[in-house]
């Protein structure tokens, strides 16, 4: 071995180690294409055809666009989350602010966790349902003006479907109803 490639490869050898050494030889061995392979690779592309773009007159588009009708309110909501009492104690902090929808039965208007965590003064109603699998939630809430006269007159064991939103609000986590049907 030539004496100044070995003063130059050892310390070299030492910080990369013999796997680095080996890998930094590759790449200064590593073949480069000849020009033939490169002339046929251009000779190819130059050889697929052009994809031309169709233009279209702006009034055609603007007519088709005046014809389309609007997408129903279905399609424009985003897509729901099924989420159970369980998954929400679970992973409450995972879900929280995802839209999600919770279907099960009615049980009860109570405030017990509204006044605890928002005080008597709240804006809130809170109630408790049975949900899809049986159950018990004791952590559903929902706007006091918008929802009081649905959930004051609703029986119980009734069906209810709750869209909404998990939240945290005072170290409690709720399942925050938006709509209910």
């Amino acid at each position: 071995m030539n004496g100044k490639l070995a003063v130059f490869l050892t310390p070299l050898a030492i910080c990369l180690g013999i796997g680095g050494l080996v890998l930094l030889a590759i790449s200064f061995i590593k073949p480069k294409p000849s020009e033939s392979i490169q002339q046929q690779d251009q000779a190819n592309l130059a050889q697929q055809p052009v994809q031309q773009v169709q233009q279209q007159p702006v009034q055609q588009v603007q007519q088709q666009n005046q014809n389309q009708q609007p997408a129903p309110a279905a399609q424009i909501q985003p897509q729901l989350r099924e989420v159970t009492a369980k998954e929400i104690e679970v992973f409450k902090s995972e879900l929280r602010g995802i839209p999600a929808q919770m279907t099960g039965k009615f049980k009860a208007v109570s405030q017990t966790w509204v006044n605890i965590s928002f005080g008597s003064k709240s804006n809130w109603i809170g109630f408790n349902i049975d949900d899809k699998n049986g159950n018990f939630f004791q952590y559903a809430i929902a706007d006091k003006q918008k929802f009081s006269g649905i959930l004051l007159n609703l029986k119980r064991n009734s069906p209810i479907t709750l869209i909404g939103k998990v939240e945290n609000y005072a170290g409690t986590t709720f399942f925050e109803v938006q709509e209910i049907q």
